[in-house]
């Protein structure tokens, strides 16, 4: 059980990371589209990265957590 909380923990620390680093690519971005004020594509494409970000850690966690859960009732 120790072991199933530690994996799933450190799935939730790297997504938090990875948002971590989406809002300094938002920011990064926000300066280099400030001539372009009616555009937002900052917010836009963060949006869309963090939208298949999490598609893909659903997928991971599915699988992840079935093999979890076989492995601690055996």
């Amino acid at each position: 059980m120790f072991i199933s909380a530690l994996i799933l923990f450190l799935i939730i620390l790297t997504y938090f990371g990875l948002l971590v680093g989406l809002f300094n690519i938002t920011l990064v971005m926000k300066d280099a589209f400030k001539e372009y004020d009616y555009l937002s594509l900052d917010v836009t494409i963060t949006a869309s990265i963090n939208i298949i970000l999490i598609h893909i850690f659903e997928i991971f966690y599915d699988r992840f957590v079935e093999i979890l859960t076989n492995y601690e009732n055996h």
